[in-house]
């Protein structure tokens, strides 16, 4: 009898990556003894903690509109 099954939150996707990321990440992971999974989450989180708001992107890119059409 396998391990019983348990309900699980997180959520799973499928991620498409360039062959060489891959073996970046896959190198990273091992030279580090940690999973993969566990270094692209952190990553995310990472890039998600430092993203600019979108609130602020959308007057930056409204401020870059309009400096575009003046003449």
């Amino acid at each position: 009898m396998g391990r019983p099954k348990r309900a699980d939150p997180r959520q799973q996707i499928l991620l498409r990556m360039d062959p060489a990321l891959h073996q970046r990440l896959k190198d990273a992971a091992e030279d580090r003894e940690l999973s993969m999974n566990w270094l692209i989450v952190r990553a995310v989180e990472e890039f998600l903690d430092h993203l600019i708001p979108a609130d602020e992107l959308r007057l930056t890119r409204t401020a870059r509109t309009q400096n575009q059409e003046k003449p």
